[in-house]
Formats: structure tokens, sequence, C-alpha cells
């Protein structure tokens, strides 16, 4: 329906269009030759019907959704003014919205959303017929424009109204409002209105709480008593009470410190409970000698009322704190045998004579968490703690810190978390992983079979092969009472046969003579852990170790194990033999690094190739490089080169040596020099990569390298200066200017060691001078500069230098200016001939200067652009015939230039003219006749030219183009002959004179020879068995004389009769059921014979049979 009602609008628009722009009268028109037939009568059109206001916006979404938006803005501009309805307007502005979107104005299309949103939010739209981004546009615009208000009111149920109108009562949340200022009103009985203005943010919500209060004058009361003092560092607390009829809406304390701070600092009291409020200063307030402050209250009727104020606040003392530590003394033990009990004691003293209790912090070595416990109070500052043997058997190491408090909660150390004083466990008690539980009897003797309280949850497993040994006597020391040692005898061996959860069944295969295997006795498998483990680092990727021997007495050897962290991983190194051997060097060089910590751990190996628990970590770092030699000596005064000496270098390590260099002695110095093996002297001389400078100063040091490349600390900076430059030569002085070239002359240079001179030339407009040439010996005081970069008549600027060996150049000289010879003179008395047959003749007067080398001559078809066709080199030559296919009768232009030897040209000479001989003219008067019989007669009149050699007669088939010479005449006419009949052709003539010029051919004419006659019509024949006759129409020709009759064969035609009319018979070779094939042509006075008539096919009868 809706394209249907575009469709009447637009055929609506067209008719009116149609009807502004047809004439009022038709034009007359004369009345047809003959009657016309009259149309019926029409009924006349109606004008077409308004559309109303939705069908013109329907129609103008169609013209839109069509991509015709200009047509549908202008569709939906005119029914604006007619718009009354808000959801017709609405649609109309949203309809705008997304032509304004289509044509690339976005931001008026935004307007156009909005005015169509407020006019009604939910506007019914056809979405399928927008395109995505102008819908996208809309929506977010419609959350734009429309925003929330939630209003809350203490009490609440008051009544809420906005722009004047009720919306409800508190608590209220009231959508779809227009984002923007309103006017929001809350009202309550028995409360003042609560009036105020409010700003509702697009695709938001504003929240508003109104506190409505009863009209109160009494101020709130305050009761409060100053507390007691303030203890700097601590936070302090003020409380008081606060009362109001009508609700209290604010207390505040006021604090500030003095002497400090100027202003008072607010801080809101919290209600913690009913009419009594909280304040609390904080710590970082409490600075100084007092903290004063007072107190602020406010009511919901906004009465205030102060307890004190800022010129009489209430003020309490600060009492510094006691911030010194208790000293706590202690000397901690280096170690302790892990059968002792490790006691502990500290003494500790406080400024204040009050100290608090004592604790001791301890772990095991690798545990991560400290155990603290309290120290037992003994004489007045004493504290003991003993750590139990159990502790000490289990660890390598004990770690432990005191901490000692006073009476001010201060806290002083021996030790500390992070810095525990460590005391090692000396490994005494003999290692035991299990005992013989049962030796079995057999023939009521002791058996090989044995019962042992090890089992698979300890890991083992049969054929393991344990030690059978017994605990000795005890040395203890009488001072301490700390053992000291343990003696351990190994009693045999035994191999499990039977090994269950918790024990297992084992078989002597060893037994000591004297000592027997018995219950009791201690068993192990693996050894006990390792002890005493060093690193140390002395030579160049070498660290040597040392551990304490392992007290058991099966140890076989020990394992030695590296890794990069105290926890691993670790990689085997080397088993070392032997239970005595406590000492090994790891010189791995592909394995070590240079200045890189490396941590070891060792296990110790029984002599049945188990080994035990790996030792505590013990770390060394690599040597660095080598130490520097002494000795180091750089010399002065060389021609660029230094040269270096040092005294033998007496670390073993240093397998040669680096001299760096630097421009200051504190500066960045880089390597410049590398020497190898035991080298003590070095040179260092000028190079690309080193570009020493004359005279300048410069700072050295040498550092020593070991086999691996790694360099050691520097030795101290030595300086040393290169020989000065040389003094810059004197006397330079331009001896000879000449054609780019010019000659030098200078005074020899005093100085000693000189190699020659090097000269320098200067450009006008040259930033710097450029080298040009080199005197190579001292006494060589002369060069001419003959550079093929010099230029004419441009005055150059001269240096020249001194050198030294070694390429050691001086400053420049003082300058000398020398000018080169500019261009040569112009040639004169240039003229040129005319007349000559594609020739010009030229001659010029020579240029007397020695520098000229030739002339070079110059030729223009104008006169204003001239380009070189001749270059000669002989310089008395001074005369030029130019034939260089030259037009004929053509004016040419000349100039000539002198060039000198190295081919600078002169200016051009004055212009010469020369014309060449110009071609004959075109000859006239030609005519030709038609009509004729294969041919035609030419004739012209004679050229005026006195030379004229030949014409020639040009002819073709075609009347503009394809004109070929058919004959070279010597006279005025030509028959040209041997034409086809009918047929038209074209002529030209051209005139060619003695020098083979050749005019312009002459305009064309045309002739037509004279056409075959036409040919007879068919002929009929009539056939008796000896004659035929033939006739046939006449050729429409009119000087035809006779007609030829021809009989055709299968290759061939005769001629079988001929007649001058219309008719013939022919007898000849004529017989009885015989068939014939003629036609006939017809001939013309002159001869022409017509093409053949359509041939007639005829056959004479059969001869008849006589009867008998």
């Amino acid at each position: 329906m809706v394209k249907k009602l575009a469709c009447i609008a637009f055929f609506a628009f067209c008719v009116s269009a149609f009807a502004e722009t047809a004439p009022e009268t038709p034009p007359a028109q004369e009345p047809p030759a003959t009657p016309v037939e009259q149309p019926a009568p029409v009924a006349p059109k109606l004008p077409p019907k308004p559309l109303t206001i939705p069908e013109k916006l329907a129609a103008a979404e169609d013209l839109l959704e069509g991509g015709k938006a200009e047509e549908a803005k202008t569709l939906v501009g005119e029914t604006f003014s007619s718009l009354t309805d808000d959801a017709e307007k609405a649609k109309a502005y949203f309809l705008l919205g997304a032509v304004n979107f289509s044509l690339g104005n976005s931001k008026q299309a935004e307007e156009d959303f909005s005015q169509s949103i407020k006019l009604q939010y939910d506007l019914d739209v056809n979405e399928q017929k927008y395109s995505s981004g102008a819908l996208k546009l809309y929506h977010k615009r419609k959350a734009m424009v429309y925003g929330a208000v939630a209003v809350s009111s203490v009490p609440s149920e008051a009544k809420v109204y906005i722009d004047g109108q009720i919306r409800g009562t508190t608590p209220l949340t009231v959508d779809k409002l227009l984002a923007g200022e309103h006017a929001l009103k809350v009202a309550k009985q028995g409360y003042p209105d609560n009036e105020q203005k409010i700003v509702v943010p697009g695709a938001d919500m504003a929240q508003i709480t109104v506190e409505l209060v009863v009209e109160d004058k009494v101020p709130p009361q305050i009761l409060h008593s100053k507390g007691g003092s303030a203890r700097e560092g601590s936070s302090y607390a003020v409380r008081t009470g606060v009362r109001d009829n009508g609700g209290v809406k604010e207390v505040a304390i006021y604090f500030r410190a003095q002497p400090g701070a100027i202003e008072f600092t607010k801080i809101p009291a919290m209600k913690v409970e009913e009419g009594v409020y909280e304040a609390v200063a904080t710590s970082g307030m409490l600075k100084g000698e007092t903290l004063q402050y007072y107190i602020a209250a406010e009511d919901f009727s906004g009465n205030t009322s102060s307890d004190r104020g800022p010129e009489d606040p209430f003020e309490v003392k600060i009492i510094p704190p006691d911030r010194e530590p208790p000293k706590v003394f202690h000397e901690p033990l280096k170690n302790i045998s892990d059968a002792s009990v490790l006691t502990v004691k500290a003494k500790a003293k406080d400024n204040s004579g009050e100290l608090g209790g004592a604790e001791i912090a301890f772990r095991k070595l690798g545990d991560a968490e400290f155990l603290t416990e309290p120290m037992t109070a003994g004489e007045p500052g004493t504290f003991i703690y003993g750590i139990s043997s159990d502790v000490l058997a289990k660890a390598d190491a004990v770690e432990y810190y005191i901490e000692v408090s006073d009476s001010s909660g201060n806290k002083g150390y021996s030790g500390k978390p992070d810095s525990p004083h460590r005391v090692a466990t000396v490994k005494v008690q003999p290692y035991s992983e299990g005992v013989v539980l049962e030796r079995k009897m057999k023939d009521g003797k002791p058996g090989a079979e044995v019962t042992i309280n090890l089992g698979t949850m300890q890991g083992l497993k049969k054929d393991d092969v344990l030690t059978v040994f017994s605990e000795g006597d005890r040395d203890v020391d009488p001072a301490t009472g700390e053992v000291l040692h343990i003696g351990q005898s190994v009693v045999g061996k035994i191999k499990v046969t039977s090994p269950s959860a918790r024990s297992s069944a084992a078989m002597i295969v060893k037994e000591d003579e004297k000592s027997k295997v018995e219950a009791k006795q201690f068993v192990r498998l693996h050894l006990g852990k390792a002890t005493g483990l060093s690193a140390s680092s002395k030579r160049v990727r070498e660290i040597e170790l040392s551990w304490v021997q392992s007290p058991e007495p099966e140890t076989a050897g020990y394992a030695v194990y590296r890794g990069l962290a105290p926890q691993g991983p670790w990689t085997k190194v080397k088993d070392v033999q032997g239970g005595a051997t406590t000492t090994f060097v790891d010189n791995d060089i592909k394995a070590l690094n240079d200045e890189t910590a490396y941590f070891y751990a060792i296990a110790a190996i029984g002599d049945n190739k188990v080994e035990g628990e790996k030792s505590l970590p013990a770390s060394a770092t690599t040597r660095g490089g080598p130490s520097a030699p002494s000795g180091f000596k750089a010399s002065s005064g060389e021609i660029r080169q230094i040269t270096f000496s040092w005294a033998k270098n007496t670390d073993a390590d240093a397998t040669g040596h680096i001299i760096e260099r630097a421009e200051t002695p504190e500066g960045a110095f880089t390597e410049t020099l590398r020497t190898k093996g035991d080298d003590t002297q070095a040179a260092l001389k000028y190079s690309k990569d080193v570009p020493l400078e004359d005279g300048k100063k410069y700072y050295f040091r040498v550092l020593a390298f070991n086999k691996v490349g790694k360099a050691g600390k520097p030795s101290g900076v030595e300086e040393a200066a290169t020989r000065e430059k040389p003094k810059p030569p004197t006397g330079l002085k331009v001896a000879k200017e000449y054609v780019r070239s010019i000659g030098l002359t200078w005074t020899q240079s005093p100085e000693k060691d000189m190699e020659g001179y090097i000269v320098y030339r200067k450009a006008p407009g040259d930033k710097e001078a450029k080298k040009v040439g080199t005197a190579g010996k001292p006494t060589e005081t002369k060069l001419t500069d003959g550079g093929r970069d010099l230029g004419d008549a441009i005055t150059y600027e001269y240096y020249v230098t001194a050198y030294l060996k070694g390429n050691v150049e001086s400053d420049p000289s003082e300058a000398a200016q020398g000018t080169t010879f500019g261009p040569p003179p112009a040639p004169e008395s240039l003229t040129a001939g005319s007349g000559k047959f594609r020739e010009v003749p030229l001659k010029w007067s020579p240029v007397a200067r020695e520098e000229i080398a030739g002339y070079e001559i110059f030729r223009s078809d104008d006169g204003e652009k001239f380009v070189s066709i001749r270059k000669q080199g002989a310089k008395e030559k001074t005369e030029y015939s130019d034939k260089s296919k030259l037009a004929d009768g053509k004016t040419y232009y000349y100039k000539v230039a002198s060039y000198n030897i190295v081919d600078v040209k002169s200016p051009l000479s004055g212009v010469a003219e020369g014309s060449t001989k110009p071609a004959p003219v075109k000859p006239s008067g030609l005519s030709a006749a038609s009509g004729e019989v294969k041919q035609t007669h030419l004739s012209w009149q004679a050229n005026p030219e006195s030379d004229i050699k030949e014409y020639v007669v040009w002819r073709s088939e075609k009347a503009d183009k394809g004109f070929d010479d058919v004959a070279k005449v010597k006279g005025i006419s030509h028959n040209d002959l041997k034409l086809e009949d009918g047929k038209a052709y074209y002529y030209r003539i051209s005139a060619v004179d003695a020098d083979g010029l050749e005019s312009p051919q002459t305009e064309t004419v045309s002739i037509a020879t004279k056409p075959l006659p036409g040919a007879p019509g068919a002929p009929t024949a009539e056939a008796t068995q000896t004659v035929i006759k033939l006739s046939w129409a006449k050729s429409p020709t009119s000087d035809v004389v006779k007609y030829n009759v021809y009989a055709k064969s299968f290759f061939s035609a005769s001629l079988v009769g001929s007649s001058d009319g219309d008719s013939v018979e022919i007898t000849k070779d004529v017989k009885p059921d015989k068939s014939f094939t003629f036609y006939v042509t017809a001939v013309d006075a002159t001869g022409l014979e017509s093409k053949p008539s359509p041939s007639v096919d005829v056959k004479t009868p059969k001869e008849e049979k006589q009867q008998q």
C-alpha cells in the first residue's frame, strides 16, 4: 500500500510539472489532404487527490529505502508546516534524522533524533527499512535524552513534585525524565517544603536525599570531660556526649599539636552508642608537647554549639615514648657435638631498668620457620635456654636469635630473623638406620639368619647389603660435658633375603672373627651425612674442595656434586676413591665459567657402593682475570706511534695483555692493542681503526687476560703523546695561468723527516679545499694543477701542506689565487652562399689565439634554434660546405664558434643566411580525353625553368591515392595506351630538372575509356535435323553493327555465325540427334565486343527410320 501511495504521489508530481510547462495553445496545423478519422471523445482527467500526512511520511520512507535521500528530505520538509499531532511530529523528526544520517550529516541527525525522542519515547519504528548506522545513532540518543531520578527523604512518605507535577511519595524512582534541569519539591505535613533544582543525567540516575526538619532554634548540648595524657607515636581518642531535641546532624572534633601545627584538623566524630560520639587523633598528629582540641556539633535545623574553641581549646600532655631498646649480650658457640645439649645464655640491660621477658627462636638449618620458646630468667638481666640433643642430632647446624623486651615494648636482639646465629653440629653419634632384632639359632649354635627392624617402608629391598656395627667408648669434655667422640666398630655384613614392610630377614655374609653379630647391634645401608665441606678458588676455572673424613669405617670414597644454587639441581663431577681422601680439585675448564659462584655437595660412598646423604653445600666463586703487570710505561714523540713496556707478569694465569686507550685519565678506556704470551713490549701504530692524532696526548693502561680470554683489573694510567705535525710551507705563489691549468711554486720546508708536499684547491662556493696533487720529494717545490674539474675564467684559491713519514701533515700554508683562461673569442666575417643544389658553402675569418683547436658550425631552420652540424679540428681551416640532407629551395641560418684545446667554445658568431636550389614549379594546363577506346591523350603546358629534363606521368584508379608513375616524357603530351574498357582513370603530371629535383604534382584530372556494348538478350532456338535458327533481343547500345554467335564445347567456344539483325540460321555441322549450346555477343562500330548473352541449349531431332 505504501509503495502504491508513493507511485501515486510521483505520478501526481509529473502531471503537475507537465501541466506547468505545456503551451497554452497548440501551434496551427494545415488540414490533412485527405479526411482523417476523428478519435472518440475522452473524459477530462481530474487533478490528483492530495496525499495525507501519513501517506507523505510513508512515501518519504520508501524514497529513503530506495536510496533517494534528497527527495525524501524534500517530502518530509513539506509536512512540517501542517503537523499538529506529537506522534506525527515524532515520526517526521525520526525520518528527517535517518535522511540526514544517510546524507552524511550525523550532527544534524542527532538533533533530529533527540526531537523525535522528546516528542514520543516509544515510537513504533520499522527497523528493517533503515540502516544499522542510523538505528545505532537513534538508540544512542534515546539513551542520552532520558534519565531517571531516585528521591528519598527523612522522614519518608513525603510527596514528590517534579516540574509542578506530583509523581508519588518517597522513596520514589521516576524513569524517562528528559535529561537536564528540573524543579523538585518534597513536601510533608508538619515540615517546611524542600524545593531545589536538580540535574538529571542522560542514560543515568540521579540520587537525591532530602532531610525534612521541624523548625528548631535550640542548639545541641555537648557533655565532655577532658581525658588523661597522650603518648607520642600512639593514637588518642576523645569521647563526648551530644544531645538535641530534633536529632544530631554532625559532631566534629578539631585537633592540633603544639608547638607545631598552626591550623586545627577537623576529624568527624563517629556515633559509638546513643548520644555518645568519638573522634581519634592519629599517631602522626601526636608530635610536640601538648595536644589541643575542641568539640563542635550541629543539629538538623542548622543550630550549632561547641565546647571550647580555637582560642581556648582543651589541652593534654604528650608524653614522649621510650624508643630505646634493651641491649642484649651473647657470645654464640661455633659448633657443638650432636650428642650434647646446646646451652644458650644471654644478658640484657635497659635504660629504664625495667626488662620484660626474653624469647629464643631457633630452627634446624634448612627449615623455613623458627620455633619460639621463652627463655628462663636467672640472675637479674640473665636468661638461659637449652636446645636438646634430639634437635642437634637431626641438624647439620642450628640457627637462632634472642629477643628481649622492655616495659615500653621496645625489643633488643642478639641475632635477627634474617641474620641468625649459626652453630654447626659435629657428628659424633654413630649414624644408624636400624638394629638387629634377633639372630636365629641353628643346631644349638648362632646361625647365619638374622631379623632386622628395617623393611620396605624404609626403602629396603632384597639383596641390599647392610653394615652391622656396635657403638664404642665416648670421649667427654670434662669442663663442658660435651661429648667429643663415640667409637664404632664394624661387626659384619648382612644381605637382605626377605624384606617386608617393617622388618626383614637377612643372611650374614661376612662376620668379624672376634666380634659376632648379635641382637641390639646397629645396622645401616647408607653412610651418614658428610660434613665439613669447604671450597675455594685460587687458579682460573679451578675450585679446590676439602671435607672432614667420614667416621664410618666402611667408607670407600666420596661422590662430588656441583650446582649453581644451594639447593641444586646437582651434577655429579666425580667419584673420589678412598675413605681417607678429603680433597678434590674441580678444573673442568669447559664446565666452569669465570667469576661465577658454584655450589658443591659431597656424599660418602660405602663399600656396598651406596651413597649416603649429601652434605651441606659449600660455595666458591671462580677467579676473574689475572693481575696486571707492574712497571707499565708509554713513550712519547714518535710519528703517529706509541710504544709500551712493562715487567714480566707474575700471575700464572696471565696468557697475554691488552692495552686500553682513553682521551682523559678518567675517561672511557677502550681496547686498542692486544698481545699474547710473555711479551713485555708493544707498539701502537696509526691505522683506520686507530686514528692517532698528531701532537695529541693520550692515556693508556694495561690489563692481563687468561687462557679463556678473561681480563683482570687494569694497571695504573700512563700518558703519552705523538709527534707534532710539521709547520706549514711558505712562499706559495701562482707561476702561470692557462686554459684550465694553473702553475704553482713555493719555498722548500726546513723540517726534518720531510717526505713531500700536498697541494689543495678551493673553488668559489666550496666549504673545504680538495686535494689536487702531491710533490713526493722535499726538494720538489712546484706543481701544475691541470685537473679536469677546473672551470673557465674562474679564480681558485690554493694551499700547500708539508707531510712527514706516515702521512703526518702540516696545517695549510697561506693562500695563493690564480684564474684560468676564459672561453676563446667568436669568429668574425661569416658568409653563406645560395643557389646550389642541396648545398650551402660557408666562410669566416680565423681566430688568432694559440689555444684555439678548431671551429664548430651551427645551423638553424628558423634563425632562432641553432644545432651543431660539424666540428672540424684544424684551426687554419676556415670554410665549410654544408651538404647534410638539405631541403630544396629552403633558406638556412648559420653561426660558427671557435673552441680551445679543452673543448671550451667561444660565443657564437653573427648569423649568415644561405638558400638551396628550389624544385621546379608545378606544371599547369593538364588535360585528358575521355571516351577513347583503350587509351587517352594527355597534354600540358611547358614549365618556365630552363633545365627541365623530363615530365613524369602519374596514374591511379582512385581519385586521391594510389598514383604510380607510368611514363616519363620529354615533351608536353602523352598517349596512355592499353587501358581497360569502360573504366575511369586519374592522372597527374610532375616536372624534373637536370639535378633531379621534382616539382609538386599537378591537380588530378580524370577520364573514362569507351565501354563495351551491352550484351544481347537471351537467345531462343528452333531446330530441324539439319538447321538451327537462333533469335535474340538486340543490344541496347546504339552503335552495334553486328552480332556474333558462338557454339560452346566442353573446353572452348567457336564462332559459328554472324548477323547484323536479331536472328541467324546455323547449318554447319548440324546433324540429327545432336546437342548444341549457343550464346550471342554484340560488336560496336569500334570493334568492341560485348560480354556473352545467356546461353541456350538445343538438340536436333533424330533421323526418322524408313519403313520396309
